[in-house]
């Protein structure tokens, strides 16, 4: 490309080599005339311009935020600028970030949503179901239920703060310990029962489940096995106590049948001896 060329192609004039040197000054002058033109003229965007003349037209025309600012887009609506927590609008709720002793916070419309703990041992996220307004309330892991482990595994409890952990039961851990009676057993035994079912939410079809009622325990005096909400309110059972009891249930038969032996055994004695004795 000769000198020039590229000057012509962008719609400037190109200085003859027989121009008349006296009239440079007008040649400079023009010159000036287009640098003056490109510097305050708008550049497109798709020559590598901003596609505007001023820093705020620029960041709106190459959709850039400003320093601080959350990036906006078609549902989410900045809120960086506004007084407290808020940091930005999806659709007519707004979203808020805090800070507690604890960790991040984070709420919608004022509720807390979910809680980033960073103090002491991680605790990772949680979910308020109050806030939520729906029925799935609480952690959910929709994956694990297609997920099959073999090694190490342990069963996951709830603690009243909604803390997951796994019961500790080793002695070390315990007191007052003493062995249920055969009467607690008899009485176990007596006052609460098995069913077959279904839940009021299951369908016709669904399989029958067996189950036990909190009810009984509570009114049998086991109220040991009653899971209680926040309210005080019977919600479920502990099964797993419940198999502990049927152990004491089991050493309670186990008992009985060794005295019905016995004395079976007395009485086959007697008789092959051919003796007429009463049985203590």
């Amino acid at each position: 490309m000769a000198n020039g060329d590229a000057a012509a192609a962008a719609g400037m004039d190109v200085v003859p080599g027989a121009s008349d040197r006296r009239q440079g000054y007008d040649e400079i002058n023009k010159t000036r005339d287009y640098i003056a033109d490109r510097t305050s003229a708008v550049t497109p965007i798709a020559k590598g311009g901003t596609g505007a003349i001023t820093a705020a037209a620029a960041r709106t025309a190459l959709d850039v935020p400003k320093k601080g600012d959350v990036p906006t887009s078609a549902a989410f609506t900045s809120l960086s600028n506004a007084v407290g927590t808020k940091v930005g609008k999806l659709g007519n709720d707004i979203i808020e970030l805090d800070w507690d002793v604890d960790g991040l916070i984070m709420l919608i419309n004022g509720f807390t949503q979910g809680k980033i703990v960073t103090t002491g041992r991680p605790q990772g996220f949680y979910r308020n179901g109050e806030a939520l307004n729906t029925g799935g309330n609480g952690l959910a892991s929709p994956g694990a239920r297609g997920q099959t482990i073999t090694t190490n595994y342990a069963s996951i409890y709830a603690d009243g703060s909604g803390v997951f952990g796994i019961p500790g039961s080793t002695r070390a851990m315990k007191k007052d310990l003493t062995e249920w009676s055969h009467e607690d057993a008899a009485r176990f035994l007596e006052l609460v029962s098995a069913y077959h079912g279904r839940y009021l939410t299951d369908f016709d079809d669904s399989p029958i489940r067996p189950f036990m009622i909190v009810d009984e325990f509570e009114d049998a005096g086991f109220e040991q096995f009653v899971v209680y909400d926040a309210d005080g309110i019977g919600q479920g059972l502990h099964y797993e106590l419940v198999t502990v009891a049927l152990l004491a249930v089991a050493k309670l038969h186990a008992a009985q049948l060794a005295d019905i032996d016995g004395r079976v055994t007395a009485l086959e004695g007697i008789s092959a001896a051919g003796g007429d004795h009463e049985l203590g």
